[in-house]
């Protein structure tokens, strides 16, 4: 019986160590990071509960699909969370605030607490998608005023020995745009 006891013990200051060096190891990273049981909240650290407004205290315990933005993204949630082997995904979330935030989304599964788990990493992805947008818009700018010009446009990357004609430079030289290649030859 002191045996039993003993091996209870010991298991038991395994796992406290366990549970110490994930707050150790995911307090350092600026993603959010929560620990879940079938979308209900075991643990977060500190990054997830700054990216999302949420206290951990509120935040334990409570279903992850209450963080999504609006019924579409809920579903993507659900199906994520019904995978056996999750693929990373990107959606959008609701902050405590209300705001709506881009993030990427990548799960592990594994066990917590002896119990079998999902550790999740969530990262705001808001910078990306807003240089994304702005780079679409300047390509967008680009492409009317080579169009509203009769000027043709070559561009020859000399690192990589690629080159690109616009459809108004070969038109000059009096080719259709699929008879003659970007190449330099």
């Amino acid at each position: 019986m002191s045996s039993n006891r003993n091996d209870l013990q010991q298991k038991n200051k395994e796992i406290e160590k366990s549970e110490e060096r994930f707050s150790y190891l995911s307090s350092l990273t600026s993603e959010g990071i929560i620990i879940h049981h079938n979308g209900i909240v075991m643990d977060v650290n500190k990054s997830f509960c700054n990216l999302f407004g949420y206290p951990k205290t509120y935040l334990i315990g409570k279903n992850i699909i209450e963080l999504a933005a609006e019924s579409t993204v809920k579903e993507k949630i659900y199906q994520h969370l019904g995978l056996i082997e999750p693929v990373p995904f990107e959606t959008v979330a609701r902050t405590a605030d209300g705001d709506a935030i881009p993030i990427s989304v990548n799960s592990k599964n594994t066990i917590y607490n002896g119990a079998p788990a999902r550790v999740t990493a969530v990262k705001d992805i808001s910078e990306r998608v807003k240089a994304e947008l702005l780079l679409k818009e300047s390509e967008e700018r680009l492409r009317l005023a080579m169009k509203g010009t009769n000027d043709g446009l070559w561009d020859w990357n000399l690192i990589t020995d690629e080159i690109y004609y616009s459809l108004n430079w070969k038109t000059m030289l009096g080719y259709r745009d699929e008879e003659l290649a970007n190449t330099v030859s």
